[in-house]
């Protein structure tokens, strides 16, 4: 959708937000003060793997000893504790320098302080509260994506020995990532001496440690710690026992087939997803089972699938290891590339008016056209996290575009407009139904609005599945629609005259794709 609002209305908006926040000022020049440009990122690292390029853009060096130090940052420490009480002192001190040198500080700190500057953006002083307040609106985006590609980096290497290290870093690692990085980083570095340690950490509270340390045990362990792993097919959360049910199954233990098919019935769509496509995988059978479809089709098929582990399937031949689909990043964190562009109708070259910094892709709203990713896409669930941060503006997440090119081609937008995100535009004459009925060009969303204050991060999830589409917004329901095109398609982002920053764009197949090695 293009915006209405002018050019005269932004300023008037930037200019009350100016005198609504007499300390906008001051985070300005944070983000001036704390924003160091990354080192020089050698050309063939550049070119070659994402994650060593963002660490040496992040002044960590991507080898044992490098990743080492910077991971042991992590770890519980007094004097961490200490320093940082010492620096937002500091960055209420009566000299400026002080103050600049405190606040830079903190900003680089491996391990964000968030909790401790929260405290801090509630001080007496009004300098310690405006300076932790500008700390916070900052974030960080850039720490978080250094930790990530460190974990990738420690488990494409097998870095050994950092298996402490590496529990401590995974509680700072984003939630989304936290599953699949931790557990690949965490497999690759455990040695015989962590077994004892990973035993603890099973009877631990935290469920991705869990999850994690039982994929640990078996790598380091296999049949030997099947009573440790029988033990958790009893956990009380779904994503542990998913786990552990594959590692039994991939060691043909048949406790874990049976574990699979219980979770057929699971309340949560993504487990019930994961744990039939694990069984199809198994032996190319579905029972006519869907993870979507209503309470009543679903529970008579879990049932026989449960009858059958139980029965037949615990002779059955299966085809092992399981290979799970995993989540694929279209947006890498680092560059554009995958990635085109078109504005006013015309191809063009995509930094134009797309910069990526610090984990952020930025749109700096100078155009009227799109960006678009060059590989499509069948039968899928995307998640993109968004934001607006100088004030409310107007984008969308375009999908299942046949054929990129021109200022209108044939898709369905989610609208991210602010207030009207979840919205569908019809665009170029795509054909689809709403509630059984042809769709207009627009269709409002089902709920009222579910997005966050603008400078806040929201996320809208989108799923594609034969036809059928459905869009949450912060994990609220807000439209759907069937009998789409399902032929692959692009999916884009719109460049709409605002400035809009994404910060995650990433795919995670499903459906008949998901097995067939399509995406």
């Amino acid at each position: 959708m293009i915006s209405t609002r002018g050019s005269r209305l932004r300023a008037t908006e930037a200019n009350s937000r100016a005198a609504a926040w007499p300390w906008l000022g001051c985070a300005v020049a944070l983000a001036v003060v704390c924003g160091s440009p990354a080192a020089a990122i050698p050309e063939q690292a550049a070119q070659g793997d994402a994650d060593v390029a963002a660490l040496i853009a992040a002044g960590v060096k991507p080898d044992a000893a490098g990743l080492g130090a910077y991971l042991k940052h992590f770890l519980p420490s007094a004097s961490h504790a200490d320093r940082v009480a010492q620096l937002i002192k500091d960055i209420g001190a009566e000299e400026f320098e002080v103050r600049q040198t405190a606040t830079k500080a903190l900003a680089g700190l491996p391990v964000f302080p968030r909790e401790a500057l929260e405290k801090a953006a509630r001080n007496e002083n009004p300098e310690v509260r405006n300076r932790a307040k500008g700390l916070l609106e900052r974030g960080d985006g850039q720490g978080k994506r250094t930790l990530v590609a460190a974990l990738a980096v420690v488990a494409k290497q097998k870095i050994k020995a950092l298996a402490d290290e590496v529990l401590a870093a995974g509680a700072h690692c984003p939630q989304f990532d936290r599953p699949l990085t931790v557990t690949e980083a965490l497999v690759a570095t455990v040695t015989p001496a962590d077994a004892a340690m990973l035993r603890r950490v099973l009877r631990g509270e935290t469920v991705w440690r869990r999850s994690a340390a039982a994929a640990a045990l078996d790598h380091l362990l296999a049949a030997k710690a099947d009573k440790d792993l029988l033990a958790l097919l009893k956990d009380p959360d779904d994503s542990v026992r998913l786990t552990v049910g594959r590692l039994l199954v991939n060691r043909e233990n048949r406790a874990g087939l049976v574990s699979l098919t219980e979770l057929l019935a699971s309340k949560d769509h993504s487990m019930r997803w994961q744990s039939s496509q694990a069984l199809r995988w198994l032996i190319g059978e579905t029972f006519d089972y869907d993870p979507f479809a209503g309470p009543d089709k679903q529970k008579a098929a879990a049932e026989k699938w449960l009858t059958w582990a139980r029965g037949s399937g615990q002779k059955a031949k299966l085809q092992i290891p399981i290979k799970v689909p995993g989540v694929i990043q279209l947006f890498n964190g680092t560059n554009l590339s995958g990635w085109k562009a078109v504005n006013n109708g015309q191809d063009v070259d995509p930094t134009a008016h797309w910069q990526v910094k610090g984990g952020v892709l930025r749109c700096n709203g100078k155009g009227r056209g799109y960006l678009y990713h060059k590989q499509p896409r069948a039968n899928y669930e995307l998640t993109v996290e968004w934001r607006w941060p100088e004030g409310p503006g107007d984008s969308g997440v375009w999908f299942m575009m046949a054929k990129p090119g021109g200022a209108r081609p044939a898709c369905l937008e989610a609208q991210l407009l602010a207030a009207k995100a979840g919205d569908f535009w019809v665009v170029g004459g795509l054909a689809m139904n709403v509630r059984g009925q042809r769709a207009g060009a627009h269709v409002v969303k089902m709920a009222g609005s579910s997005e966050k204050p603008a400078g806040e991060w929201n996320r809208m999830t989108v799923r594609v599945l034969n036809g059928a589409v459905d869009v949450k917004v912060n994990g609220v329901r807000q439209n759907a629609a069937t009998d789409c095109p399902h032929t692959p398609g692009h999916i884009a982002l719109q460049t709409e005259g605002d400035v809009v920053e994404f910060r995650r764009v990433q795919l995670r197949p499903l459906g008949r794709s998901a097995m067939s090695g399509l995406d």
